[in-house]
This record gives C-alpha cells, structure tokens and sequence, in this order.
C-alpha cells in the first residue's frame, strides 16, 4: 500500500489520465524486475518485494531482501 501510494503521487494524473500511471508504472516496477531477470538475480517464478525506500519505490529480489 505504500508503495502504491507513492506511485501514485508521483504522476499527475488528473491533468493527463492514466497514461502516467502506466509510465510510473514501468520506470519505477517493471523496468527493475527485467533488470533483475536479465541480471540472474531473479528466476523464473521467483518473488519480488515493492517497497518505498527514502521516498522513493525499490523493488528488491524476496530472497535478497529477507537475507538482509
């Protein structure tokens, strides 16, 4: 829910609709778990966690994240 909420507020979406939902979205979720598939940190059904750290929305390997 956190995490949401801070996607959330980085966009404006009253003035453009859901399109920077969509691109928020991607930046800040998507993109990061690819990076984390091409890089072998995360396998094929394997879990993340979406986070805010520092303001900001992380996603970490659930592996990674819980061995810290």
């Amino acid at each position: 829910e956190e995490a949401e909420a801070a996607l959330l507020a980085s966009v404006d979406s009253q003035r453009f609709g859901g399109r920077p939902i969509r691109r928020a979205l991607e930046a800040q979720v998507e993109n990061p778990i690819a990076s984390l598939l091409i890089s072998g940190s995360l396998t094929a059904g394997g879990t993340v966690r979406v986070m805010v750290e520092d303001g900001k929305v992380v996603v970490r390997d659930r592996v990674a994240s819980s061995a810290a």
